[in-house]
């Protein structure tokens, strides 16, 4: 263990044990790069999985109270970022909805206060692989891109590769350690020029060239497009506005509006795999020029998919302990119901019926707000979906 990951964990526990004193959770750990040992000063970030008590994540009021100590946390504790709240059932249907997410929390997560933290093992299947896959490449690689991390933009090349190397089948779960997804990666790709990740262009082509593997493995073939195409689209379920740049092929090259704020650089077989496997929500807001390529809609099993997942409770506390940011979450609910009363008919859901996808609300002082005033009837809202959802599955 470096002098870094040491550190790392000493100021861990006490930001967990000072969050503990609030008498709201039963369980926190430290996630990721501080877990695994692969912590580097200044640059990495705390991130915290935290089991709150049942009366904890049924009271808005009581989670307004624990995020105001987690602000109070915060302020003596600068590289502590991503904290997930979960609740004990919240944390079982997430291991059976996600098991690529269980895979890798079960393994990595250390506790640092109150019980063991425990995540079901759960087989691996290979479509939640793809489904990470869509996650990095939609999310986390952009933002590096966009941020010109080269640090960032050669961890998330590599996690990329992780996801996709789950997904065919070339590992049984996902390696752990970002050292062991380069060493992987050298090894069965050596003309691969790992030392190049760190460069945009080159990352980019990597990534676009996984893409275009994993579609050629899983999904058939459409039209190619003839040239770049950008076109701006609120992204439903979670209401997110991007500016999408879809290129050509993998090796085409990367346009400067590929690293505008909010852009998603990306490719058809990208996006056709991100319909298929992460959200097909997306393809709502798909131009015309795209699905004349021969992106088929997703199917209604894909949409019922969907709404398991993004109806779960964990996105209800994403606000001011994920991000600083508050969601449209009722607009989320009103994509899942829509597209729930449609599978219950036996269709694969269309656009709701306004022809339009409600924008993202932001504001960290509304926060606090939030949870006193809505979070008890978004969460019941959530919990019935999630229970019609299920019922549908079985």
């Amino acid at each position: 263990m470096t002098v870094a990951t040491e550190l790392y964990r000493s100021i861990g526990r006490m930001a967990a044990k000072a969050l503990a004193g609030a008498g709201a959770t039963r369980s926190i750990a430290v996630r990721r790069s501080v877990a695994t040992g692969e912590a580097v000063f200044p640059l990495s970030d705390i991130d915290l999985l935290v089991l709150v008590e049942d009366e904890v994540a049924a009271s808005g009021a009581k989670l307004a109270k624990f995020n105001q100590r987690l602000r109070w946390v915060r302020l003596c504790t600068p590289r502590l970022q991503h904290v997930e709240v979960q609740s004990a059932r919240g944390l079982r249907q997430m291991a059976k909805l996600d098991s690529y997410w269980a895979s890798m929390e079960r393994r990595t997560n250390l506790t640092l206060a109150g019980e063991p933290l425990s995540i079901e093992k759960t087989p691996l299947r290979r479509d939640d692989a793809v489904a990470k896959f869509g996650l990095w490449t939609e999310w986390f690689f952009p933002i590096a891109l966009q941020l010109n991390s080269r640090r960032n933009i050669r961890k998330t090349a590599l996690e990329c590769w992780n996801a996709y190397a789950t997904a065919e089948g070339m590992v049984m779960e996902p390696a752990l350690r970002r050292s062991e997804m380069e060493a992987s990666l050298r090894r069965t790709q050596p003309n691969i020029d790992v030392d190049k990740l760190s460069e945009p262009g080159c990352a980019c082509h990597f990534v676009f060239w996984l893409a275009q593997r994993l579609h050629e493995s899983r999904l058939p073939e459409f039209e190619a497009l003839s040239e770049p195409l950008m076109f701006e689209a609120t992204m439903a379920p979670l209401s997110m506005r991007r500016l999408l740049v879809v290129l050509p092929r993998a090796d085409s090259p990367l346009p400067d509006s590929a690293r505008a704020r909010g852009a998603w650089p990306c490719t058809p077989e990208l996006l056709h795999l991100y319909l298929e496997y992460k959200n097909p929500f997306l393809y709502w807001s798909l131009p015309e020029k795209l699905t004349q390529l021969g992106l088929e809609p997703p199917s209604r099993e894909k949409f019922l998919e969907a709404c398991r997942y993004y109806g779960h409770e964990r996105f209800l506390t994403i606000p001011g302990f994920a991000s600083p940011y508050l969601n449209s979450q009722g607009t989320r609910f009103n994509h899942i119901e829509h597209a729930l009363a449609a599978i219950m008919t036996g269709r694969a859901p269309g656009p709701r019926s306004e022809g339009r996808i409600d924008e993202i609300s932001s504001g960290a002082a509304v926060c606090l707000e939030y949870y006193r005033s809505s979070y008890d009837a978004l969460r019941s809202r959530s919990l019935q979906l999630q229970d019609v959802a299920a019922s549908i599955s079985e």
